[in-house]
């Protein structure tokens, strides 16, 4: 197990990754590496520890698309 700092807000997903709003306005991702926002490269690996989205804060919303999430 592990510990992840903050409340879930919102949870966002589509067919390659998810994606959750924290309470503090930081944004974690988790599935297909290279669409985490966490500087990783693409392949078809998967991260299954939410990861900390570098360069956001104090986000207000999330949104889901078919590939991407704004």
């Amino acid at each position: 197990p592990f510990a992840i700092e903050g409340k879930a807000k919102q949870v966002v997903m589509n067919n390659r990754h998810s994606c959750a709003l924290l309470d503090d306005g930081r944004v974690r991702c988790w599935g297909r590496n290279g669409f985490l926002g966490n500087g990783a490269p693409f392949d078809w690996s998967h991260q299954y520890v939410p990861q900390l989205v570098t360069g956001l804060t104090q986000v207000v919303q999330l949104a889901a698309g078919r590939s991407n999430v704004c």
